[in-house]
């Protein structure tokens, strides 16, 4: 068992006009990191609308993956040009079980209802604003820092105890990083400090006056 900080893996690229297709390629490197990682199980982030708490476009985009993944591994593609995976067992709920999870904080940002079961969603005022962008103002984080996210979510509430040394395992990483960064300052001041005394000579200047030092005097 091991408590290492969440890994960043590099993304596997999607084709089409909107990045909606799975690739031959791309199933085959997604093979490869899961055999490479060992991967048990798959926690899929379900993209709900942060300030609505509702399923939108991405929720339908990640069925569409998921779909394309299944058929491709089931050989139920009737499309020819539909990619065929080499394993036809890539996910199963007996293998490899896939659990689509929201973090409990986006559900209960939207599903606020006072005693009467009134949501203030439907209370608001109409904004000013003539464009709303989803892909910026609702779907603003980068995709490794929300997958981060939804892990640590999941299992916080599966594992509490784990959870709490995974934060651990962060916070000793993040005080080891900072103690690096200040050795290398402290290198970098001790070897800029013989330079500028060679730069300054044998005259200092205290704000008022010169002043000569016989020490700097060659």
């Amino acid at each position: 068992e091991t408590h290492a900080p969440v890994r960043t893996l590099p993304s596997i690229p999607l084709a089409g006009r909107k990045r909606t297709k799975v690739t031959a390629e791309g199933l085959n490197e997604l093979r490869a990191v899961m055999d490479q990682n060992q991967v048990c199980g798959v926690v899929l982030s379900w993209p709900m609308q942060r300030d609505t708490a509702r399923m939108g476009a991405s929720c339908g985009r990640a069925l569409h993956v998921l779909d394309q993944i299944m058929l491709s591994q089931d050989g139920a593609g009737a499309d020819q040009n539909q990619p065929q995976a080499s394993n036809p067992m890539m996910f199963s709920q007996q293998e490899r079980p896939i659990c689509l999870w929201t973090p409990p904080s986006i559900e209960h940002e939207g599903n606020k209802t006072d005693r009467w079961g009134r949501s203030p969603i439907y209370a608001g005022t109409d904004s000013k604003k003539t464009i709303h962008s989803a892909k910026t103002e609702q779907y603003h984080q980068h995709d490794s820092v929300v997958a981060q996210d939804v892990w640590e979510s999941f299992c916080q509430m599966q594992w509490p105890q784990y959870s709490e040394l995974m934060t651990a395992a962060k916070e000793e990483q993040q005080l080891h990083e900072q103690v690096e960064t200040a050795a290398a300052v402290a290198d970098s001041a001790q070897q800029q400090q013989p330079e500028q005394a060679a730069e300054q000579g044998p005259w200092e200047y205290d704000g008022d006056d010169y002043s000569y030092d016989e020490r700097m005097a060659f």
